[in-house]
């Protein structure tokens, strides 16, 4: 994973760099393909994937969430990144922390049961209820998913149109597309996303929501996939800000980046996902709790009940 999104990814045209990257895109792409060639195994219970195109974040694990409070019932499955667990774990929040299952299970074992499992199968195969949500699995050919969400950024949406590493493009879009049976933007959809989208599946719409404590001005800070989506959804909530600092995805703080940030005088305010990453001694930075909330709830519980098979 890369540590922050290049710029040229989301140019409104290709760059000319871009454009020289082009070949190792085309042999990225050959190698997907035949890597999606797997053939997949079935769990035993329904499989709804949320997933992204692009690499990098998009609100992935947010819209997981939604999508389980929704339902009612779930059992997160995800990767991991950047824990050492490398079989199939349950995740006990008040045992683990992020270096044994990463950031984003932390967060989805707060809101049902998290198995992390590098091997998604073998993971699902654990979950004590379903559906199975798979975290960020659209492109993981190891388990037949009956249901795919892709979740797009709606500021950004799928930047210059090129594959990795000349564009954010995980997969071309003909090949991943009709994978997908929905799609969420998340946002605005200031790219015009939606009638590219629409021919494949419903679009729901949804946006940020953020909590934060009273006070402030913030000097705000994030390590995540676009760190600036967090500030942008500061200041749609009209929460004063003193500064943003962002930093690399699933970046670890050291006390010395701490106190680098409380030197500038202002309260600090994170993200929750950062907020597990954070070293000791920290009870002093406020924590923003950011949810994801869709636009017509009904419409999007409707489309889960009629697609999800019963098993």
């Amino acid at each position: 994973m890369l540590p922050r999104t290049p710029a040229f990814w989301y140019a409104p045209r290709p760059t000319a760099f871009a454009h020289a990257l082009r070949p190792l895109a085309a042999l990225w792409s050959l190698g997907h393909a035949a890597a999606q060639a797997r053939l997949a195994a079935r769990a035993r219970l329904p499989v709804l994937c949320v997933g992204g195109l692009v690499a990098g974040g998009s609100g992935k694990t947010p819209t997981a969430i939604a999508l389980r409070a929704l339902l009612g019932r779930g059992t997160f499955v995800t990767r991991g990144y950047g824990g050492r667990a490398r079989r199939p774990l349950v995740v006990d929040p008040a045992r683990h922390g992020f270096a044994d299952v990463g950031d984003e299970a932390l967060l989805l074992a707060r809101a049902g049961p998290t198995i992390v499992a590098q091997d998604r199968a073998a993971g699902a195969a654990l979950a004590p209820e379903g559906p199975v949500i798979l975290d960020d699995g659209l492109h993981h050919p190891g388990l037949h998913k009956d249901v795919s969400l892709a979740v797009v950024d709606g500021a950004v949406g799928l930047g210059n149109g090129l594959t990795l590493p000349a564009g954010p493009l995980r997969e071309g879009l003909r090949a991943a597309l009709p994978r997908c049976q929905a799609f969420v933007i998340v946002g605005e959809d200031a790219r015009g996303l939606a009638p590219v989208l629409a021919p494949h599946g419903p679009v729901f719409g949804a946006s940020m929501r953020v909590e934060v404590p009273k006070g402030g001005p913030f000097l705000a800070f994030a390590g995540l996939g676009r760190p600036e989506k967090f500030r942008e959804s500061l200041l749609a909530a009209g929460v004063p800000l003193a500064g943003f600092v962002p930093f690399p995805d699933h970046h670890r703080y050291s006390t010395g980046d701490i106190e680098k940030l409380r030197a500038r005088g202002a309260p600090l305010l994170t993200t929750e996902k950062d907020a597990v990453r954070l070293p000791p001694g920290c009870a002093d930075v406020c924590v923003a709790r950011v949810a994801l909330a869709f636009a017509d709830p009904p419409a999007v519980r409707a489309f889960l009940t009629h697609s999800l098979p019963s098993r």
